[in-house]
């Protein structure tokens, strides 16, 4: 998919697992950055506040103290918007998936055909060819649009 357009059989081919696996992996490191955040601020800083340190000694270890704590509130900060992107776009993945696997059932169940087309778009043809000439084709014309549309939006998104 390097640079390609995405197309349907690759929307329901995808293995989001990989992608499940490092969602829960900062998770777990965004909760570990915010324990080291906390405990930072919570014990670092204020054992920091009440030394009594005194002469140059003091200034250089709070300053040094002060940018730590910030460092591990930067880290947390950007841990936290790395899994919220990650997790957005797995949910999102996972649901299209899904979406399109329930349509394209759907649309077997209704004699359909799901063939990806140019561009990500889908085509979506009967499986056996009944035209007859009667009401019941533009019927199922119109069915067989609207999953190719609908589709289509899926891959699209």
């Amino acid at each position: 998919m390097g640079g390609e357009t995405v197309d349907y059989r690759d929307l329901l081919d995808v293995n989001l697992a990989k992608l499940g696996t490092a969602v829960e992996t900062w998770k777990q490191t965004v909760k570990h950055l915010e324990t080291l955040a906390r405990d930072s601020r919570d014990g670092l800083k204020v054992k920091s506040d009440t030394a009594r340190w005194a002469g140059i000694n003091a200034s250089v270890t709070r300053e040094f103290v002060d940018k730590t704590i910030k460092e591990c509130n930067d880290l947390h900060s950007e841990a936290r918007s790395i899994y919220n992107v990650l997790s957005d776009a797995y949910q999102e993945l996972t649901d299209l998936q899904h979406k399109a696997k329930l349509l394209e059932e759907q649309a077997r169940e209704h004699a359909f055909a799901i063939v990806p087309g140019e561009h990500g778009s889908v085509k979506v043809m009967p499986v056996m060819c009944t035209a007859d000439g009667k009401e019941g084709d533009t019927k199922a014309k119109q069915e067989m649009q609207w999953y190719a549309d609908t589709l289509t939006d899926l891959v699209r998104h």
